[in-house]
């Protein structure tokens, strides 16, 4: 016998005898057996040890013969299955000992473990599957399913197996099934597609597969069983899709076609057809490009075939197709990739008809070609009429300044005052018109540069204070204290803007007042201000409590975080601000359907008396556009018989860095007051009158003059007699004015005399670019302004102030002769008058600010009374007068004589 014999005790279950076997079974020695009372329980499994010694007890006791299955551990800790077949000896009643064999089962317990394993593997991938798995015998009842079939049909497992599979299907989908389940029992797989039936009655489509299977040793119909009714949906769906694509791309206004990777027309549309004439049995098969130009077809497959594969997609390619009848059409092709139903790619084009929009474009660029050629003859015409207009304008005007500071007599000087404003008014309008025209051609640059906007406001007030005061109105000047002084603007822009307000204001009001008003907007700055100081240590608490309660209506509040050094608000704002001025009237207003128009060209409000109130139309025109060049907006409001409010916004106004370096601190200069040093000028210009002008003006200021009509001359006559300054016309014959220039700065003997430009033309740029391009020290335009024209030279020529003549027949002055000698001499008061009230009306003199003129005439009649001399007394009383009242004639002549009668007290 292949097993281990043995023999033991009944009660004590010793080993009495052991077989050879045993040594091989389990490695220990046979009389590790005999020799050890517990050998059995010491080598038993630790798991069986409990009950095994229980079993053996009991079947000692009851002396039945007996057979039981455990498991030992070998000598060298390996598990060894055993079967134990056991006898009971009896004698006297009693069991006196055990025979037995025991028989090693360990390959069988293995095969059994493995093919259990293996069961409850197949039972879970039973189980776990997503389809519903249904077994059933040959006769269609059901014997087994899963989880998956229980889920599906909504049946519990008792349930399933006391029905029959046909149960399952709806009565529709009963045809068929004898054959579907004869196939399956050919040993083939059996698909179908069936409506089945839930517990619940709903139906579902259902995909199902059938095959045969061994199943419990017999063959049994596994069943398969798959919810297809999202995927019959789907189909649907797609079905219906297609069938509106194809009636959306048959009935498409615009060419549809298909192509395939090889270039190959598949399919076309309707309108395809109808366009260029051919039957879909002429193009279906053909290579796409069969129809193209010579050029299209080449410019296709080099470019446009590649740029597809590598997008994915082209668009807005230009082709021209040739039609059946030959005519060629200009089309615009738009191409994506798509893939067919059956998955095969495709190259889906729409194809435009554009030849009318190319020959529309044709047209407009012809179009274009004769209005900017009109245009540049505009421009000509415009540069040469400046030109031709300004030369004459320059005599008109400086000969009339040149005069006036002659005339003596009140008549001609009349005369005089009226050809200078006509000319005046003449230039205005041309530069109005030049402006325009600038701005169209988008010719007009805006140069930011730091400005101080209260010199600018205060300027324009007193530009108007006399206009204002001979009218009697009143100006209102209104500066937001908080406003920052030093802003990065176009100065000389912003300025034309608005002097054509305030002028406008002045001209349309009669009664009333003027205020011009400049404020900043700074409603977005409370969050950044917040975000800029909480949580800082550099910044006060004081600053940090101020900045959480912020209001930017506040000025307490305004103020306290400007005081900080500016550094909080200029952060918070990132040093930007939307600035808004205003310019109100009460003047005679404007209907509100009139208030677009008057911001068109050459447009004026309907219904005004232009002899009354002159003007062209293009100033509000020329302030809109520049306002909107510099990045703002412009608005009115206004009531008829109430008055207007013109309102500025300048958007994103940076703040400078720096001081400004404004217009209004260039000095002002009057030909009459100032004298140069000895020095030669060249004045180069081919118009007689021009030189005449400007060698009568110089010549009163102590300076020499030598002439040149054109630049040829002015080379001569600057290396013969080195002059200490040139004023260089720029159009001239035989040399102009830039080549002339040129020359002269690389001559060694002529490059450090300074040249000024002097012209009338349009066309010269800013006076930085004529000193970086052409070499010009200085550029003035025609008419030529005296005061501007004494400001360059001052740049370049030592001089002196000689101060204000007075008219030879000033009444003050010989009133003040007369009584010189009843005036005893006081040094005290000759000191007050030349220290201090002096330098006063210097100040003061040609601003005509009312203010001013009364406080310095309150203060001379102190000085009178103090020293009781009855003269200045009575001339402090008639400048005061003159003041309140607004008398600007008779204002102006009395304050000109105050250096003539101060020198008359001082002098005797």
């Amino acid at each position: 016998i292949d097993g281990i014999v043995w023999e033991a005790d009944a009660k004590t279950l010793q080993f009495t005898f052991v077989s050879k076997q045993a040594e091989r079974f389990l490695g220990y020695p046979v009389e590790n057996w005999l020799n050890q009372a517990t050998f059995l329980f010491k080598h038993l499994h630790p798991d069986d040890r409990h009950w095994v010694a229980a079993f053996c007890a009991e079947a000692t006791l009851t002396q039945k013969d007996y057979e039981f299955e455990y498991r030992m551990m070998t000598a060298n800790n390996q598990t060894v299955w055993l079967r134990v077949l056991v006898t009971v000896v009896v004698e006297d009643d009693q069991a006196v000992r055990l025979c037995g064999v025991m028989l090693d089962i360990t390959q069988r317990k293995q095969a059994e473990k493995a093919l259990k394993e293996k069961e409850r593997n197949l039972q879970t991938i039973f189980n776990s599957t997503t389809d519903a798995l249904i077994v059933a015998n040959l006769a269609g009842n059901i014997v087994d399913i899963n989880r998956k079939a229980i889920e599906l049909y909504g049946y519990t497992t008792k349930e399933f197996v006391a029905l029959h599979t046909g149960q399952l299907t709806h009565p529709t989908s009963h045809y068929g099934l004898g054959q579907f389940i004869k196939e399956i029992k050919t040993n083939r797989v059996a698909v179908k597609e069936t409506v089945d039936i839930r517990k619940n009655g709903t139906l579902f489509n259902a995909e199902v597969n059938g095959t045969i299977l061994e199943y419990s040793g017999q063959k049994h119909l596994l069943i398969i069983i798959r919810d297809v009714t999202d995927r019959k949906q789907t189909e649907e769906a797609l079905r219906e899709s297609e069938a509106k694509f194809r009636h959306i791309y048959d009935n498409a206004p615009v060419m549809m076609h298909s192509i395939d990777v090889k270039g190959i027309i598949c399919d076309v549309n309707r309108k395809w057809l109808e366009e260029t004439g051919y039957s879909r049995e002429e193009v279906i098969g053909k290579k796409a490009d069969f129809l193209m130009t010579d050029e299209s077809s080449e410019r296709a497959v080099s470019k446009g075939v590649s740029q597809f594969w590598h997008d994915g997609y082209v668009r807005d390619v230009h082709y021209q197709y040739i039609k059946k009848n030959g005519a060629v059409i200009d089309v615009l092709l738009n191409c994506d990739a798509t893939t067919e139903p059956t998955g095969k790619l495709i190259r889906l084009s729409v194809v435009r008809d554009v030849t009318e929009q190319k020959q529309t474009e044709k047209a407009l660029k012809k179009a274009m070609k004769s209005a900017e050629s009109a245009n540049r003859a505009k421009s000509e015409f415009l540069a040469n009429m400046s030109h031709e207009i300004r030369t004459p304008l320059n005599a008109v005007i400086g000969f009339s300044e040149l005069l006036s500071s002659l005339v003596t007599e009140q008549k001609p000087k009349t005369y005089l005052q009226s050809i200078k404003t006509a000319g005046k008014s003449l230039l205005t309008l041309i530069n109005d018109i030049l402006d325009l025209s600038k701005i169209e051609a988008g010719r007009l640059e805006i140069q930011y540069e730091a400005t101080h906007l209260n010199h600018i406001l205060n300027d324009l007030k007193n530009i108007f204070a006399i206009k204002i005061a001979e009218k009697q109105l009143d100006l209102i000047l209104e500066l937001d204290q908080d406003l920052p002084q030093t802003l990065m603007l176009d100065e000389a822009r912003l300025r034309q803007v608005l002097l054509n307000l305030i002028g406008n204001a002045v001209k349309f009001t009669d009664k009333g007042h003027i205020k011009l008003s400049a404020k900043f907007d700074d409603s977005q700055a409370l969050g950044l201000i917040r975000d800029e100081t909480e949580n800082r240590p550099e910044v006060p608490r004081e600053i940090q409590k101020t900045a959480m309660n912020y209001d930017s209506r506040s000025s307490i509040n305004k103020s306290l975080i400007l005081n900080h050094k500016g550094d909080v608000i200029k952060s918070a704002l990132r040093n930007h601000i939307d600035l808004i001025l205003s310019v109100e009237d009460t003047g005679i207003g404007i209907p509100e359907e009139q208030q677009d128009i008057i911001f068109e060209s050459f447009r004026q409000q309907d219904g005004q008396k232009t002899r009354k109130y002159g003007g062209t139309g293009l100033g509000l025109a020329i302030t809109k556009r520049l306002v909107e060049m510099m990045k703002g907006s412009i608005s009115v409001k206004s009531q008829v018989g109430v008055g207007s409010v013109f309102q500025i916004t300048l958007r994103h106004v940076a703040l400078s860095p720096s001081e400004a370096s404004s217009l209004t601190q260039e000095t002002s200069f009057d030909f009459n007051t100032i004298s140069f040093e000895k020095s030669l000028i060249l004045v180069v210009d081919d118009i007689d009158s021009n030189r005449s002008l400007i060698k009568e003006c110089l010549s009163q200021a102590n300076l020499d003059i030598i002439e040149a009509r054109e630049g040829q001359q002015a080379l001569f006559l600057a290396e013969k007699y080195h002059p200490n300054l040139i004023l260089m016309d720029l159009r001239m014959p035989v040399m102009d004015g830039y080549e002339a220039t040129k020359q002269l700065k690389k001559n060694q003997r002529t490059f450090d005399i300074p040249i000024i430009a002097l012209t009338a033309s349009v066309k010269v740029d800013s006076q930085s670019n004529m000193k970086a391009q052409f070499g010009f020290d200085g550029y003035l335009p025609k008419p030529v302004n005296l005061a501007e024209l004494f400001n360059q030279l001052s740049h370049y020529l030592n001089y002196t102030q000689t101060g204000l003549m007075v008219p030879k027949n000033s009444v003050w002055a010989d009133r003040f002769k007369n009584h010189s000698k009843n005036i005893a001499p006081f040094p005290e008061l000759f000191k007050m008058l030349e220290e201090k009230m002096m330098p006063l009306w210097q100040e003061m003199n040609g601003v005509m600010e009312m203010d001013m003129i009364e406080d310095f005439a309150e203060r001379l009649m102190t000085l009178g009374k103090e020293y009781k001399i009855s003269i200045i007394i009575d001339y402090a009383e008639n400048l005061h007068e003159f003041a309140e009242h607004f008398d600007i004639k008779h204002l102006e002549e009395t304050l000109q004589a105050f250096p003539e009668i101060v020198s008359i007290m001082v002098n005797g």
